[in-house]
């Protein structure tokens, strides 16, 4: 649990939220001091804590950002010799580009997702980071590379071992 700050003043104060920690059974209102971009208190009895900005979180919960550990808001690049044949994600087919989609889930909470799941990702990844960048991604992102697409740039999507020098050639 926070201590309570020495300093009164905070950066952003969250007011009268709902704060819930089921591993020390913690249920009740309560007042948040941030500072500095970290919980600088959490004020066990709620008083009016002062801060530069002020959010009133009444009849809200307030609560960490939650983690998408298995999304598909990614889909192949035209690098891709298949890129044409494969569906877009449903979350692509909903909600749009990538960065829409990100909007979205950061409305559920979502400050961080996981991409590039079942073996298929943007290739290359590089790319694709570059792209969220420049569309102003507002959630943290990170991505495996997928296998599958690994295999493919390598000449095919056959199901059997990879030789040394295929091996050799998924690094470059």
């Amino acid at each position: 649990m926070f201590q309570a700050s020495k300093s009164s003043t905070f950066d952003v104060v969250i007011m009268n939220g709902r704060m819930m920690d089921p591993a020390s059974h913690i249920d009740r209102v309560t007042s948040i001091g941030i500072r500095n971009g970290k919980i600088a208190t959490i004020d066990p009895v709620n008083r009016k804590l002062e801060g530069d900005t002020i959010i009133d979180a009444s009849g809200l919960i307030v609560t960490p950002g939650f983690i998408d550990i298995h999304c598909h808001e990614d889909t192949q690049s035209a690098a891709s010799p298949n890129a044409t044949k494969r569906a877009m994600s449903s979350s692509q087919l909903i909600l749009g580009t990538p960065v829409l989609t990100m909007r979205s889930r950061m409305r559920d909470g979502v400050t961080t997702m996981i991409g590039g799941n079942c073996g298929e990702s943007y290739y290359p990844i590089a790319g694709y980071f570059k792209r969220l960048r420049e569309e102003s991604c507002l959630i943290n992102y990170a991505s495996y590379c997928g296998h599958n697409i690994l295999r493919e740039q390598i000449g095919g999507e056959r199901k059997t071992a990879l030789t040394a020098s295929e091996i050799g050639k998924l690094g470059t």
